[in-house]
């Protein structure tokens, strides 16, 4: 038999032999359900019903129902009898002592009988899993199989996707939320009106962490779903080795809450992550449920921190407790929007300064474009005076952002 000749039912028989001691027929492990076997042999799910039929009519393997750790309802789960052992045994003998490429951490690259990769890097993959590995990838890859030769794994991190604006000031507000992702609690609510610099503020601030935290950014749009929320959370997971809400994904279209939140629990677990939900005001009816309920387990999830961007606060007060940390985030302040405006080589006069300043509050977006306006006006000035000449700029700057 060789290793690249292994057909999906020889994979799932081996993929079995791992779980022939569990012959409890009340519970079993998630890696004996169709969404295990699914990940555990790297094949899209909706192959496994048709392949787990044929070892039933073949004799190979047993299926009852049973529960599952971490899932509410009992599952259809699957064993090897006796036959399937004796069957999968075999395989493993005549394909232990295949000679196969190990690709250690450094680059390195050897030929190694796969029954002796366990002497050559530390590894807690049974043999049924190197073998699959194998064939999954053509070789043995020392960093796909998680190992780390007694080095710390990089923090994952996506805060490279979020645009690096430059800030003027904010400094008590920078100040703040350090303060908030270090203390015990493990939600801070960021909130403030359209483009005054809430994404700016975090995305700065975050940067001093990116090399010690895990960072996971999530933007919501109004066409987010629980599923696209859950896929983007296992793409990033995933880099750490965790494959708990992506078997859950595999395992059914439909996502049930009560099924996600235990799988998104323990990805989670163990990683101390930073997870921001921006725009969390665009959720759907059924993601901001889930939302809902993780920040409710929150401190369950071993020093995790969510930070909740938002525009209205209201549409979080009845999900959220007493124990959150709120951040209202308003325009700069005079010396701040000053030193904006001076960045950008203007000179303004202190009268007209004042003028902005009472109508935009100190919005920086729209101090940007009024300032732009000063360069180029883009509407007929004649006949205004110079109050009425600044209204007109700020207006044009407010509707230009809200629009």
């Amino acid at each position: 038999m060789k290793l690249s000749d292994l057909t999906v039912n020889e994979r799932i028989l081996l993929h079995l032999r791992d779980y022939m001691g569990n012959t409890d027929t009340t519970s079993a492990s998630m890696g004996q359900t169709q969404a295990g076997i699914s990940e555990g042999i790297d094949i899209r799910i909706n192959h496994i019903p048709r392949a787990v039929k044929k070892l039933l009519d073949d004799n190979y393997v047993d299926e009852h129902l049973a529960h599952v750790g971490g899932l509410s309802r009992k599952r259809k789960v699957y064993s090897l009898n006796e036959s399937g052992v004796k069957k999968a045994s075999q395989m493993l003998l005549e394909l232990k002592d295949q000679e196969i490429s190990l690709i250690l951490e450094d680059g390195q690259e050897s030929t190694v009988r796969i029954s002796d990769v366990p002497l050559t890097i530390k590894t807690e993959a049974t043999l049924p899993q190197l073998i699959l590995h194998a064939f999954s990838y053509g070789s043995i890859s020392e960093l796909k199989l998680g190992i780390r030769s007694g080095s710390e794994i990089k923090p994952i991190s996506n805060l490279s996707t979020i645009p690096d604006v430059p800030m003027i000031g904010r400094s008590e507000q920078l100040d703040k939320l350090r303060l908030f992702i270090d203390n015990d609690r493990h939600v801070t609510v960021i909130s403030g009106i359209k483009a005054v610099g809430k994404t700016t503020l975090i995305r700065k601030v975050l940067a001093d962490y990116e090399a010690d935290r895990n960072i996971l950014w999530f933007t919501a749009n109004e066409w987010d779903n629980v599923r696209t929320f859950m896929e983007a959370m296992s793409d990033l997971l995933s880099k750490a080795d965790k494959g708990d809400i992506r078997r859950m994904l595999r395992s059914s279209r439909d996502i049930d809450p009560t099924l996600a939140f235990p799988a998104f629990q323990k990805d989670v677990i163990g990683l101390e992550p930073i997870i921001i939900i921006d725009n969390i005001f665009n959720l759907q009816k059924e993601l901001m449920h889930i939302i809902m309920m993780i920040m409710k387990g929150a401190s369950k999830l071993d020093s995790t921190h969510f930070i909740l961007i938002t525009r209205d606060i209201g549409t979080l007060k009845a999900g959220l407790t007493h124990d959150v940390d709120r951040l209202v985030l308003e325009g700069l302040t005079p010396i701040e929007v000053q030193s904006m405006i001076s960045s950008k080589g203007l000179e303004i006069p202190e009268e007209d300064l004042d003028i902005i300043y009472s109508i935009t509050s100190g919005h920086p977006m729209a101090i940007d474009l009024i300032c732009s306006e000063f360069k180029e006006a883009s509407f007929d000035t004649q006949g205004l005076t110079q109050k009425e000449l600044l209204m007109v700029k700020c207006l044009k700057a407010f509707d230009s952002i809200f629009r």
